[in-house]
Parts: C-alpha cells; sequence; structure tokens
C-alpha cells in the first residue's frame, strides 16, 4: 500500500530544530489567526514600511485550508489589509518578526 504525501510515515519526518520562543511565536500566529486579531507587520522593503489589517485564518499560499500533516512553519497566515486586500505571508517568515515584534497584534 502506498501512502499519500501527506501521511506523516510517507514523507521525511525528521523534525527540524524548534525553539522555545519559536514554539511560542507559532502559536501567537495561531492565535491571532483564531481571534481574527488586529495585526501590523514592518517591512522596510515598502514605501509605507508598516502593512495593517486582519488575521483571517491559516492555510494554504490561496487561503485554502492545509492537507492534514502539514508543517504549520510551511503555511501562510491569510491577512485582509486595511486598504481591503488579501495578502498571505508565509508562517516561517513570521515566526522571527514576532520574536523581536516587528509583527504584532494592536487595536487600531
Amino acid at each position: 500500500m502506498t501512502l499519500p504525501d501527506w501521511y506523516p510515515s510517507a514523507r521525511d519526518t525528521t523534525p527540524a530544530v524548534l525553539t522555545i520562543s519559536e514554539a511560542a511565536a507559532i502559536g501567537d500566529i495561531l492565535r491571532m489567526a483564531e481571534q481574527c486579531s488586529k495585526v501590523a507587520r514592518l517591512d522596510d522593503s515598502l514605501p509605507v514600511h508598516v502593512t495593517y489589517g486582519t488575521a483571517r485564518m491559516v492555510g494554504t499560499a490561496t487561503g485554502c485550508a492545509s492537507p492534514q500533516g502539514t508543517d504549520v512553519r510551511d503555511m501562510h497566515l491569510r491577512v485582509t489589509t486595511q486598504h481591503g486586500l488579501e495578502v498571505f505571508w508565509p508562517v516561517r517568515d513570521l515566526i522571527p518578526q514576532i520574536i523581536v515584534n516587528t509583527f504584532v497584534t494592536y487595536d487600531w
């Protein structure tokens, strides 16, 4: 019997090292999505430098639910910006930003 790729034993199950602060950051990202939190993300590459929006869900880069067994670090956070655009930010990129407070929740 051949198992589907998403089944955990069918892929490399060697876990990547995850620190306590990274695990806490992942928890924060999932909580933001669950509570539809208002978020702000600092990005020096943008002309405005800060993107404001509302966290919606964690899933694929196209807004779909991720297959069972997908590493949360390979998922994307769907955010509706204050201008109404849907953006999909990689969770892997948000983890270090939460740790250094360049991706935060706030009340606006």
